[in-house]
């Protein structure tokens, strides 16, 4: 089964409960509105005017409450005595911006906040197998790098189908088998916001310079190091040791690094060109839907 809790996004606007507990001082009625999210990411507001303290507040209330739901959630397996035969993973599909970069949301963006996002696996123990107990044990903490599609990989892997297992993608790599290493890298892409969104945007703003928006990001972190490239052949260099907010760019000084990280992407457009199949028209139920969640504008 597939769970999804829509929080938190925008509007963060946490319930009663969280708000008396936590948020006293705010009135019952503040909260961060999409449509200010708009204006934000639309430059109508100087950074040094907002209070993003107060932001990351709600935040957090919003992930709290998806707390609380999950909590629900596992509570029901209990009940209804599925928990000891119930493999749960806990992930998400992105992080949000709550500042970086003069951004709020998750639009317009590969940088850390959107990319680093949960991940947690809990197998009872009547279900773990040698290979599960022998790499993560009990309440294990790994740091080897990941990504959401290796849980493609890792659920057939649970289930014992080995052969399906094996004819998995390259890019899903099963948590049961031995951590990945150093060089392994992690890739993500964003392909650009809407036209609708782009044109919101600049109606709240006409001077707004909508070009930095308006790009399609392909990223690719190696260790340390970050490249993201954009459809107009611009490169951002960041290490993320050193960098961690990836406010420096460092494609002019490590001309090595980044041709290595290049090379990488560059690939991985190869086989994105080999591997495409035709494109698919949207129906309009499902165009719908998407509208409703706000993905299609």
């Amino acid at each position: 089964v597939f769970v999804n809790f829509l929080e938190a996004h925008l509007s963060y606007d946490p319930p009663a409960e969280y708000r008396d507990a936590h948020l006293a001082d705010l009135d019952a009625d503040d909260l961060t509105h999409i449509e200010w999210g708009h204006e934000v990411n639309a430059g109508v507001h100087a950074d040094e005017e907002i209070d993003w303290n107060k932001v990351a507040r709600l935040y957090a209330g919003d992930v709290w409450y998806a707390d609380r739901l999950l909590g629900d959630l596992l509570a029901i397996l209990e009940e209804h005595d599925l928990d000891d035969d119930t493999i749960v993973i806990v992930t998400s599909d992105h992080g949000e911006h709550l500042g970086e970069h003069g951004l709020i949301e998750h639009q317009f963006s590969v940088q850390e906040p959107v990319l680093a996002v949960p991940l947690v696996v809990s197998v009872p123990e009547g279900m773990r197998t040698e290979a599960w107990d022998g790499i993560n044990g009990s309440g294990a903490t790994r740091d080897d790098p990941v990504m959401t599609t290796d849980l493609y990989a890792t659920i057939l892997d649970l289930a014992g189908l080995g052969e399906a297992v094996d004819a998995a993608p390259p890019s899903s790599h099963s948590l049961l088998e031995r951590p990945a290493d150093d060089e392994r890298f992690t890739v993500a892409e964003y392909g650009g916001p809407s036209r609708g969104l782009l044109g919101k945007l600049s109606a709240m703003n006409p001077d707004l310079d909508i070009r930095p928006l308006s790009r399609s990001l392909q990223t690719v972190r190696l260790g340390d190091l970050r490249l993201t490239i954009d459809n107009l052949a611009q490169y951002e260099l960041h290490d993320l040791a050193t960098d961690p907010y990836q406010k420096h760019n460092l494609a002019g000084e490590r001309p090595e690094d980044l041709r290595k990280m290049l090379n990488i992407i560059q690939a991985l457009q190869q086989v994105q060109r080999r591997d495409a199949g035709p494109v698919q028209e949207m129906d309009e139920e499902t165009r719908r839907r998407l509208e409703s969640l706000g993905y299609v504008n």
